[in-house]
C-alpha cells in the first residue's frame, strides 16, 4: 500500500528535502495551486523582487540569481553548508537559465512560484502571498541596487530589515505610545513649552533613550506648535516614535514629507493613525522607505478614506505595487469630491434613478430607449453643472412659500383672539 502522508517520526528521521506528500496532488489541490499561479498580487510581489535584482535591466544575471538563491537557502535551511548551497545554486541556475547567461521575467516567475509551491504549507492563494511576503520583503529592503548586490556596511549596521513576523509586536508598542501621547499633549505644560516642536523632539529622544538628530531638529519649528509643513527627507529617521507628540500637536499641518527615511511597517502604520485627526492635511509623501506589509497598507487606506481632504499621496517604493491601484482610486475619489457639490450629486442621482428602471445600479441600452420612448427626457447639460439644481431649488422654495398655511401671528395693529 502507498501511504499518502508520513508519520511524525518518519518526518523527523527524513531530511526535509526528501519529504513529500501525495495529498498535494489531488485534483482539488492541483486546481487550487493553478489558481494561485495566476494571482496578480503574487506576480506583483515577485516582480518587485525581479526589478531589484535586475538593477534597471530587463534580465537578471548569474550573480544576482545566486545571491537570491543563497539568501533563500539559509532562510529555510539555517544549518546548511556553504558547499551544498553553492552546488545547488549552480545546478538550479544551469537548469533554469538553459545556458543563456541571463534570465527574463517569465522564467524567473515560474522558478519562484515552484519554490513557493514547494515550501508553502497551504494551497490557498492568501497563504502563498503571506509566505512570499515573509521571504521577499526583507530581501527587497536589504538588497541594494548595485551590481555587486551586497549590503553596504553602513546599512548593515544602521538599517537592519524589519521581519514581518515582528510587525504586530512593534505596531502594538507604538500604538500604546500614541495613547500615552494623547495624555501628554493635553497637559498645559506641553502647549506652553519654550522651544516648541524642536524642544519637544529633543525631550522625546531623551525620554525614549534615542540619539537626537540635529538635522531632524533643524526641520522643526522652535516656537509653538503651529507648523503647516513638515519635511524630513533623507535623514535616516528610521522611526517616527520621537515625533509622535510633535505631529499630533501641530494640528494645522497641510503637508508632511518623510521620504527616504528607512521607515518600516510599524512607523507607517502609526503615522497614518496620527494623521487621521489632521483635517487640513492635503499632501503626504512617504516614498522610498522600507516596503511595507498589508498592515501599513490598511492604515493608509483608512487614512485616505476618513481624511478626504488628502488629495496627494506619494507612496512609491514603500507601498507594494499590488496595492497602488486601491490607493489611487481613493485619491481620485477625494479629488472628485471637491468638484461635485452635494446639490450636483443629488441631481445626478435623481436623473440616474429615473433611467434605471430595474434598480440594479446600471443603465442598459434598452432602459435608455424605453425611458425616451415613454416620453422621458434627460436633463440639460446646465442641470449637470449645478446651475439647473440651483434654479430648481429656488422654484421649489417659492412653491413651498405659496403652499404654506397662513401665519397665526396678527397683522400689524391687530389683536389675537384669546383661546
Amino acid at each position: 500500500d502507498i501511504k499518502l502522508e508520513a508519520t511524525r517520526r518518519q518526518k523527523m528521521m527524513t531530511d526535509v528535502k526528501n519529504q513529500g506528500n501525495l495529498n498535494w496532488y489531488t485534483d482539488e489541490q492541483v486546481a487550487s495551486r493553478g489558481q494561485a499561479y495566476k494571482s496578480q498580487d503574487l506576480q506583483a510581489l515577485f516582480y518587485q523582487l525581479f526589478e531589484v535584482l535586475a538593477n534597471g535591466k530587463e534580465m537578471i544575471d548569474e550573480k544576482a540569481y545566486k545571491y537570491l538563491y543563497k539568501r533563500l537557502y539559509y532562510k529555510l535551511h539555517p544549518r546548511g553548508s556553504k558547499k551544498e548551497c553553492d552546488a545547488l545554486a549552480e545546478a538550479e541556475w544551469q537548469e533554469e537559465s538553459k545556458g543563456q547567461g541571463s534570465m527574463g521575467w517569465p522564467v524567473f516567475y515560474d522558478g519562484m512560484f515552484q519554490f513557493v509551491d514547494l515550501w508553502c504549507n497551504s494551497s490557498k492563494e492568501e497563504k502563498y502571498i503571506t509566505f512570499t511576503e515573509k521571504l521577499c520583503l526583507p530581501l527587497i529592503n536589504d538588497t541594494t541596487r548595485t551590481e555587486a548586490f551586497k549590503l553596504s556596511k553602513a546599512r548593515q549596521k544602521d538599517a537592519p530589515s524589519v521581519d514581518p513576523d515582528t510587525d504586530a509586536k512593534l505596531v502594538g508598542e507604538m500604538m500604546n505610545e500614541v495613547q500615552r501621547s494623547i495624555q501628554r499633549t493635553q497637559d498645559p505644560k506641553f502647549l506652553n513649552l519654550v522651544g516648541g516642536s524642536r524642544r519637544w523632539y529633543s525631550e522625546e529622544c531623551l525620554r525614549l533613550g534615542m540619539p537626537e538628530s540635529k538635522d531632524v531638529a533643524a526641520c522643526l519649528c522652535d516656537k509653538g506648535f503651529n507648523m503647516t509643513h513638515i519635511r524630513i527627507a533623507g535623514l535616516g529617521l528610521k522611526t517616527v516614535a520621537p515625533l509622535i507628540d510633535v505631529i499630533r500637536a501641530n494640528t494645522e499641518l497641510e503637508s508632511i514629507c518623510l521620504k527616504d527615511n528607512q521607515l518600516g511597517t510599524g512607523s507607517i502604520t502609526v503615522l497614518c493613525s496620527i494623521l487621521l485627526q489632521h483635517r487640513k492635511l492635503n499632501c503626504i509623501d512617504i516614498t522610498n522607505n522600507q516596503i511595507c506589509t498589508t498592515r501599513a497598507v490598511h492604515a493608509l487606506n483608512t487614512l485616505l478614506t476618513r481624511n478626504v481632504n488628502i488629495l496627494s499621496a506619494r507612496v512609491r517604493a514603500t507601498i507594494p505595487s499590488m496595492h497602488l491601484r486601491r490607493v489611487f482610486l481613493l485619491l481620485e475619489y477625494n479629488q472628485n469630491r471637491t468638484r461635485i457639490t452635494p446639490q450636483m450629486f443629488k441631481v445626478l442621482k435623481t436623473a440616474f434613478d429615473n433611467v434605471d428602471q430595474n434598480k440594479d445600479g446600471t443603465i442598459q441600452k434598452s432602459e435608455l430607449v424605453t425611458f425616451i420612448a415613454n416620453g422621458g427626457s434627460l436633463e440639460s447639460a446646465e442641470t449637470f453643472t449645478g446651475a439647473g439644481a440651483v434654479q430648481a431649488k429656488k422654484a421649489a422654495d417659492q412653491k413651498a412659500k405659496k403652499a404654506a398655511p397662513a401665519s397665526a401671528a396678527p397683522k400689524k395693529g391687530g389683536k389675537v383672539k384669546p383661546s
